[in-house]
């Protein structure tokens, strides 16, 4: 006799697939950030290598708290308001499972992995 039951199957290894693929993208989209405000910061600090590094940290810093304080109010306006669902085709493209409010968190994540490098390499 078997049992059946009401779930899905794969939706936990979906779920997987989806938080790695949004951390690597955003991993890759903060190394790009990270090395364009490295270079602004080489040139506004006419060649000083520790002058491209504080720019990077702090350009670093200021996204990810751009980016928590989004998420910060997605949540906060989330019963007052239903969200409208993005365009299901596209979205469900990429992500099976998670929604947009996870996708900028896991963002925020990687941007602050690269600051704290950049900060790490700094005290070297």
């Amino acid at each position: 006799m078997e049992k059946k039951t009401d779930r899905k199957p794969g939706k936990g290894k979906a779920l997987a697939k989806d938080l790695l693929k949004i951390l690597l993208c955003g991993l890759a989209v903060g190394l790009a950030v990270t090395l364009l405000l490295f270079v602004a910061g080489l040139l506004v600090g006419r060649g000083q290598t520790g002058m491209g590094l504080e720019v990077a940290k702090d350009g670093l810093f200021l996204c990810t708290s751009l980016l928590l304080f989004i998420v910060a109010g997605m949540l906060m306006i989330k019963g007052k308001k239903p969200e409208k669902a993005p365009d299901q085709n596209g979205w469900k493209r990429h992500f099976q499972v998670i929604g947009l409010k996870t996708v900028i968190a896991m963002l925020s994540i990687s941007f602050l992995f690269w600051a704290s490098l950049v900060d790490y390499v700094m005290l070297l």
